[in-house]
């Protein structure tokens, strides 16, 4: 690529941007997020939410472990094929 061609684009890209207008939300999106602030309650109980938190930590926490242990099996392994 010759460097004309990129001096050529660089005036291009240093104009501001500032009179290009977002495009307006469709209705669709606009009603369903008057709803959610329509709504005074929050969706889910307080149990209900500490239950979910405890099952993603449990998840996350069993991955770990899996993990960890690949990786120490892993590493057991090579040390026995160079010992060898």
């Amino acid at each position: 690529m010759k460097t004309e061609a990129v001096g050529a684009l660089l005036p291009a890209l240093s104009r501001p941007q500032g009179d290009a207008m977002p495009p307006p939300p469709d209705p669709a999106s606009s009603e369903r997020f008057a709803a959610l602030l329509a709504t005074p309650e929050v969706p889910g109980s307080p149990a209900e939410l500490l239950q979910a938190q405890a099952q993603l930590m449990s998840l996350s926490m069993g991955s770990d472990l899996t993990a960890k242990v690949a990786g120490l099996c892993t590493q057991a392994i090579n040390k026995l094929v160079h010992m060898q």
